[in-house]
């Protein structure tokens, strides 16, 4: 009987053909060798999936799984979950990839402190054609090299009010596999932030959460990369509408949390941070501002959403309309 791995690692990879051997070497050639990877293809069109299938059919570790239609990034890390067999999880870009002794670093900490989750505060990146990697700390407050997170709730929404860096990206991250299944948490299946929404319900479900400033993680500014691309109209409608709904699912997943039910106030204070830094991220993607013969669908779009059952909270209604109209001078031109 095969033993079970350490460490599953997790990529969702579509039209990746040009970046997915670079991604999988590199973890391929990490100094931690007690890995699974799982290659998770959202229906392809450019050959990643058999590209991967020829060039790594020897490596026992690796799988490649067949998703029968696009469902985007969400639903691809979901199934990666179903099959992961590791005590741990990771995410990975298919157009990004690892330091040689990352995984080592990460998986050091998760054997001597069996922690819910550990976060390496930062990444590189890499611009496209230029050797140099430019590193980049979160800026989430002094750090020691190697910290673990006080278990009181009412200082780690404090961390999250200071700095949005604590529910960013999954990919810098290590999950333990028992406590996602424990807390029955999986990615939603939305067009933008569903890691936001993922690593915030982490943060207060966690009874030990770790931290280190060790960077190990390459993000690769390439042209055409996924938050790079110059998204389309129904892009935007898309944007709008489910982070409404975000909002939503991020507000009855506050009422199941028993401290937000002894602090409301609280609740409302992260609702309010969260919701603005979700609606203005396509400020970060090239949506803005919205040209003039667009507006009108664009104004559309958010009075239908406007139109959802918020309960008693149309202040959140009225505060993400506001935060979004606003910010359509706010954008690149």
């Amino acid at each position: 009987m095969q033993q079970k791995p350490l460490l599953s690692i997790i990529v969702p990879m579509y039209n990746r053909r040009q970046y997915i051997m670079e991604c999988v070497n590199s973890i391929r050639q990490q100094n931690f060798a007690d890995w699974e990877l799982i290659l998770v293809d959202d229906a392809s069109t450019d050959g990643t999936p058999a590209l991967c299938k020829a060039a790594f059919c020897g490596d026992r570790r690796i799988k490649v799984v067949m998703q029968a239609q696009n469902q985007g990034v969400s639903a691809a890390r979901n199934r990666g979950l179903e099959l992961a067999q590791g005590e741990y999880v990771t995410f990975v870009d298919s157009d990004d990839f690892l330091l040689a002794d990352g995984l080592q670093h990460m998986m050091g900490i998760a054997l001597a402190h069996q922690p819910d989750v550990i976060w390496s505060m930062g990444r590189y990146y890499k611009k496209a054609a230029q050797e140099e990697l430019l590193p980049a700390p979160d800026e989430a407050g002094d750090m020691q090299d190697l910290a673990e997170l006080s278990p009181d709730i009412g200082e780690r929404v404090q961390l999250v009010y200071a700095s949005s860096a604590w529910i960013g990206a999954v990919w810098n991250r290590i999950y333990s596999r028992q406590f996602l299944k424990e807390n029955q948490l999986r990615f939603e299946l939305l067009s933008a932030n569903e890691d936001t929404l993922f690593n915030f319900l982490c943060l207060f479900h966690a009874r030990k959460y770790m931290v280190t400033t060790k960077l190990y993680y390459v993000y690769r500014l390439s042209d055409d990369s996924i938050l790079r691309q110059d998204k389309y109209l129904d892009h935007l409608t898309r944007h709008v509408q489910d982070t409404f709904k975000l909002s939503a699912i991020l507000w009855r997943s506050l009422q199941a949390i028993p401290y937000f039910q002894q602090y409301p106030k609280a609740a409302d204070k992260v609702m309010e941070k969260l919701s603005g830094y979700m609606l203005e991220m396509p400020q970060h993607w090239g949506f803005y501002p919205t040209p003039p013969e667009h507006r009108q669908t664009v104004a559309d779009c958010v009075r239908d959403a406007l139109t959802a059952d918020f309960g008693d909270k149309a202040w959140l209604v009225q505060y993400l309309y506001r935060q979004f109209m606003e910010s359509q001078g706010r954008g690149r031109t």
